[in-house]
């Protein structure tokens, strides 16, 4: 195996570690809404809009800044097809 091939392993095995942690926070945080906060949907509501908009990781604790810019870097290094970094944005509600 040549030193590229271990780098972008190492890149992979960090990647899938950052996403793990993300969904596994997701995961129990969507838990702990339905089974002690059913009284509360607007929890479960704020939860949604929270993993829906990355700029808003840091803020509820799916994920550190740090950890977002990094996820960005190796996803960019990772794609072949990629010419620049694509930053996770602050995403908006629809209008109802």
């Amino acid at each position: 195996m040549t030193t590229s091939e271990k780098m972008e392993l190492k890149a992979y095995k960090l990647l899938a570690q950052l996403r793990y942690d993300m969904l596994s926070r997701i995961q129990n945080e969507a838990r702990n809404k339905v089974e002690y906060r059913k009284d509360k949907p607007e929890e479960s509501q704020q939860l949604l809009e929270y993993i829906a908009n990355p700029a808003k990781w840091d803020h509820c604790g799916l994920l550190r800044k740090e950890d977002k810019k990094l996820l960005e870097i190796l996803e960019f290094l990772l794609d072949d097809n990629a010419a620049e970094i694509r930053p996770y944005g602050e995403w908006k509600p629809m209008e109802r």
